[in-house]
């Protein structure tokens, strides 16, 4: 790559917003903050009209606004969206049989639902459902009983995916599929058992990206391209016969998340995809107290955020939520200790469903009333560092070599007493060498986001520092976040001035 597109790749992805968070003294550790624009929230979804006093969300549409899930209504069980503005919306059933209808997932905007309904041939089949086609089966593979689930849909709501049974084993079994307007095709199994199986579970924003589990002999998680086929994830290290099983996949198609067997119990697991096209499996951990158990079900736009269920003290199934920052945490313990907020006589039990942007949660509880109903609420999403401002008293920096971070490029900028000015670009593990007096003051910003790391913490990137002669270095880092839905924009770029070496970067209050 040239310096010259190197150089628009670092800064047009960074340094077009950015905003002071902290200010933090290094040897000194972190300081909390949170995120400006999020009122934290909590409320039950309610029930439908005319129904029984039962609900389930079963997730939520990208963009945060459309409840899916189930309720009771007039008529029985039935697919709904839920939304603030027009609560409960049925979706009604396939025709023939007892009516039953479940919705288990939604497109980007909500505009597009999938599930399961009883149909004709007295089997589930498989549904998709917009407000102009009404509900409409996706059919079923050949082969097998005329049964079949749909699971998750693209953020466009044009590719589904799910599990039907089908001839993929003698006497029939589930095989995971893919539906376009073109139709559904089996995707086969990882194979290596004797009774071959599969089932699709979620499918990535763009529809390429299919993921579930399959026997490989033992129940596996995987992972489905075009090119690739399925390719198995593997688990985590387990004492006995390691299963492990894919739950849902990140909208940009980054990571994958589910659960395991481990040597402590069974555990939430989180892959994320490397840079080779392979990928790492870790677990996620538990509660504390209860048995050791876990169990992730959804996962941010990103992969920042994950979302699913744990034992706990309280000795029954408990929300968790999950980032890179802070580890598992209990979602009441959240909205209680942290934010305030009065659950009183709520079991919230499941986190099913978040939204792309990591703010928005729901899943179903035990309400005050001791009825199943679902629930919804917001709370700030985790912030991630794009860049570090330092400043040292005492003497000057005399070099800096920057660590490994997202694609290990980044852009210099010096202070020259009124405004930060771009030097030059840095590589991962360069030394560079400032001028023979040194500097007081430099930022780096070109940090990616999904390098994950703590703006509260400037050791999460553990840059190195010389230091020229002189009294004792006091350094302090400035931890700088995206926040492009504000209107101070302090820092503003035009690619047309990006065709000098050096370029001027100029804040905006």
């Amino acid at each position: 790559m040239s310096e010259s597109k190197q150089l628009k790749s670092v800064i047009r992805r960074t340094v077009a917003y950015w905003s002071i968070l902290a200010v933090f003294t290094i040897c000194l550790g972190a300081v909390s903050f949170a995120q400006a624009g999020v009122t934290p929230s909590f409320r039950g979804i309610g029930f439908m009209k005319d129904g029984g006093p039962t609900s389930h969300a079963n997730g939520i549409s990208g963009d945060g606004s459309t409840v899916i899930g189930s309720a009771w209504g007039p008529s029985g069980t039935e697919a709904c969206t839920w939304t603030t503005a027009d609560g409960f919306v049925g979706l009604g059933d396939l025709p023939g049989a007892g009516f039953s209808s479940t919705a288990y997932g939604a497109s980007y905007d909500g505009s597009v639902v999938v599930g399961k309904s009883n149909y004709v041939s007295g089997w589930e089949e498989a549904f998709r459902w917009t407000a102009a086609t009404g509900i409409a089966s996706l059919g079923v593979l050949p082969g097998g009983y005329p049964s079949s689930v749909a699971t998750d849909v693209s953020a466009d709501g044009s590719v589904v995916t799910g599990f039907s049974n089908s001839d993929i084993y003698t006497y029939g079994a589930n095989e995971a599929f893919r539906w376009t307007a073109g139709g559904m095709v089996g995707l086969g199994a990882l194979g290596g058992d004797t009774s071959p199986m599969s089932e699709g579970h979620g499918i990535s924003g763009d529809g390429s990206i299919v993921v579930g589990y399959s026997t490989s002999p033992f129940i596996e998680a995987f992972g489905w391209t075009a090119a690739e086929g399925m390719v198995g994830l593997g688990g985590l290290p387990s004492i006995t016969s390691t299963t492990s099983q894919s739950e849902a996949i990140s909208a940009d198609g980054s990571t994958i998340v589910g659960q395991s067997t481990h040597f402590d119990g069974p555990e939430a697991f989180i892959w994320r995809r490397r840079d080779d096209g392979g990928g790492n499996m870790v677990g996620l951990g538990d509660l504390f107290g209860g048995s050791f158990h876990s169990h992730a079900f959804d996962v941010s736009g990103n992969g920042a955020v994950v979302v699913g269920d744990s034992w706990s003290a309280s000795a029954f199934r408990e929300p968790f939520v999950w980032d890179p920052i802070h580890g598992m945490r209990s979602l009441k313990g959240i909205l209680v200790n942290d934010y305030g907020l009065d659950l009183t006589g709520w079991d919230l039990r499941t986190a099913f469903g978040v939204s792309d942007d990591g703010q928005t949660i729901v899943g179903t509880g035990v309400n005050p009333s001791g009825r199943p109903e679902g629930w919804i609420v917001t709370i700030a999403a985790p912030e991630f560092a794009i860049g570090y401002d330092y400043e040292v008293a005492g003497a000057n920096f005399a070099s800096v070599v920057l660590p490994e971070a997202g694609d290990d490029l980044f852009a210099l900028f010096l202070w020259d007493g009124a405004s930060f000015v771009f030097e030059q670009e840095l590589a991962a593990g360069e030394l560079f060498a400032f001028a023979a007096a040194g500097v007081s003051r430099f930022r780096i910003l070109g940090i990616e986001e999904n390098a994950f790391l703590d703006p509260d913490d400037p050791s999460t990137f553990a840059a190195a520092f010389t230091f020229t002669s002189g009294g004792t270095p006091d350094v302090t880092a400035l931890g700088l976040v995206p926040e492009p839905s504000t209107v101070s924009l302090l820092m503003v770029i035009t690619l047309a001035k990006l065709t000098s070496k050096r370029r001027t970067l100029r804040a905006r209050k």
